[in-house]
């Protein structure tokens, strides 16, 4: 073994030797390799990209198809608002007697006498109906001639309404069509709240009990938010400037809007959970914020006529039309997720955007030094405060005491209760007995249903899309008329004939009406009745059919028995 060991080591050195030049020369040739491939398809690479053009370079081949591509595009797109435009058609109703002559052209223009017809006789018909279809709590005076219908709803807040004008003069074409808009937008609220309630049999067990407030607003489109926006729940929800303090006979307002002192009475202090549009849709009043600030300020009510913005950032370019609306209703907790999805799921596309819950402000608890939560004297809430107005505690009083409506008391002011320009109950003669139908001495179940302990007050905006009509089709029925008709509002209302108004704007007479209104009576007639109301009166010292008994009582003689009927009668 110790004679092998000198011979293994000499081995070792020798192969040592012979292996480490060979490795080194494998390294180094190998290596040069690398270098020599790597260099070569670097330019290869340079030479591949120099070839590529720049963005400025681009071919006409590659122009002509992304064009043909966004022609493609831009073409589906117009199938598709053909398609929406036509989705809306069927809710898009008119009543039969103006439907035949609404332009079939969007927004066009009407022509003056079913503009008449429009606002003397069937914009009544047409918000009555629209009310009855939430099937609201009616007055306690309509309640033996109602039968069977149900009351779901206690409507306290007013609908959304168009001022049409003075009642001598036809409301403009745009007005028309607002006035008519508004109530196919109101409909599809009525009709989730409606569906929500369906299969319930009274306000007892509906899910929605109570609306407070429906408005439909416009804006900007840029949200607008602090004091100039709001300010205070009363100034975002009635459009006072309360930092000078309160007017004289409101008492303190104290807390967020609790109506402590009001009368020297103690009253509940509620939860303010209500929020200005405004912050979501941007300001209602043309020029934006500045002008809205100046708006609210009750000591600058001369420029409360600023103009209006209807819709929400309107463009001429794009093929819709955003409307919002905010809610104040009062329902059971439980049911609000239903709620919205009911609301998103509505024939026209809604877009909910906002809500917020509060506790149920209207159920009667006792509180120290009152009978009931709406104090000593308002026990008999809302049928027994006649003299106080409708000074309700959902945030903020709905009306002043001794004012019909606070949209009256403020007209124009875009934060009216009106819904920031909708114009409520300022000029149409009909709105007052509506209102005494639906709003005033409900009977004691309506107020009763608001003790449930799972009902909040949930306030809701959300934005309605219209589309407008295609140009394609407005070009096709250009000057043609003819509306799809509300069967549900025929052309004659019940119990007679629809009366035109007697006054035409454009000299025209109305259809019907006497050629010769001075022709109308004959003053020697006995049994002639004038035909025009402001006519001059018969003279006293003639005798006339009035004044004999039977024919008063409608019993015939032998003068009255052939008397011809007088023109316009």
């Amino acid at each position: 073994m110790d004679k092998l060991e000198p011979i293994i080591r000499q081995k070792f050195w020798i192969l040592a030797a012979l292996v480490l030049p060979m490795a080194m020369y494998g390294y180094f040739s190998a290596n040069g390799a690398i270098k020599e491939e790597t260099a070569s398809r670097e330019s290869a690479l340079d030479s591949v990209k120099s070839g590529i053009p720049g963005g400025s370079d681009i071919s006409d081949d590659y122009a002509k198809k992304l064009s043909g591509i966004n022609d493609t595009l831009e073409t589906e797109i117009d199938v598709e608002v053909v398609k929406l435009w036509e989705n809306q058609q069927p809710r898009m109703i008119w009543p039969a007697l103006i439907a035949p002559r609404v332009p079939k052209t969007f927004l066009g223009d009407i022509d003056p006498e079913p503009r008449r017809r429009y606002k003397s006789s069937e914009y009544e018909r047409v918000l009555e109906k629209l009310i009855d279809s939430v099937e609201p709590v009616m007055a306690q005076s309509e309640q033996e001639t109602i039968g069977d219908r149900p009351q779901k709803v206690w409507l306290s807040g007013w609908i959304p309404e168009i001022d049409l004008g003075p009642p001598q003069t036809a409301p403009t074409s745009n007005d028309m069509w607002n006035a008519q808009i508004d109530v196919w937008l109101t409909q599809l609220i009525f009709d989730a709240i409606k569906k929500q309630n369906e299969g319930k049999d009274s306000i007892t067990e509906a899910i929605i009990r109570r609306i407070d407030k429906i408005e439909l607003v416009g804006g900007d489109g840029t949200p607008v938010f602090g004091k100039a926006a709001g300010g205070n729940a009363l100034m975002a929800t009635t459009g006072m400037n309360l930092e000078g303090g309160l007017p004289d006979g409101y008492g303190d307002l104290s807390g967020p809007s609790g109506l402590s002192g009001f009368g020297g009475q103690a009253a509940a202090k509620a939860v303010d959970v209500s929020f200005n549009p405004a912050e979501e849709f941007g300001s209602p009043a043309a020029g934006g914020a500045a002008t809205q600030t100046t708006a609210l300020g009750v000591g600058n009510l001369g420029t409360r006529n600023v103009p209006k913005l209807r819709y929400i950032a309107e463009s001429e370019t794009a093929p819709y039309l955003e409307r919002g609306f905010y809610l104040s209703v009062v329902m059971m907790e439980k049911k609000l997720p239903d709620f919205v999805v009911e609301l998103a799921n509505s024939p026209w596309p809604v877009k909910i955007v906002r809500f917020h819950v509060g506790p149920n402000p209207y159920a009667q608890k006792e509180i120290p030094g009152g009978s009931n939560m709406y104090g000593p004297g308002l026990a008999d809430y809302p049928g027994g405060n006649e003299g106080l107005g409708n000074y309700e505690l959902s945030g903020a009083p709905t009306d002043y005491p001794g004012e019909s409506s606070l949209s009256t008391g403020l007209e124009g002011d875009p934060y009216s209760m009106g819904g920031f320009g909708t114009a409520a109950s300022q000029g149409n003669r009909f709105t007052a007995d509506l209102k005494a139908k639906y709003q005033s001495n409900l009977p004691p179940f309506a107020k009763a249903s608001m003790n449930h302990p799972d009902l909040v007050l949930v306030h809701i905006c959300g934005v309605i899309t219209i589309y407008k009509q295609p140009q394609i089709e407005a070009q096709e029925v250009a000057g043609e008329s003819g509306a799809a008709v509300d069967e549900a509002l025929p052309a004659l209302p019940e119990g007679g004939e629809v009366a035109p108004d007697a006054t035409s704007p454009d000299g025209e007479a109305p259809p019907g009406d006497p050629a010769d209104p001075a022709a109308t009576v004959d003053p020697t007639d006995p049994t002639a009745v004038p035909a025009d109301p402001t006519a001059t009166p018969l003279d006293p010292t003639v005798p006339s059919a009035v004044d004999d008994p039977a024919a008063a009582a409608g019993e015939s003689t032998p003068e009255t028995e052939n008397a011809g009927t007088p023109t316009g009668s």
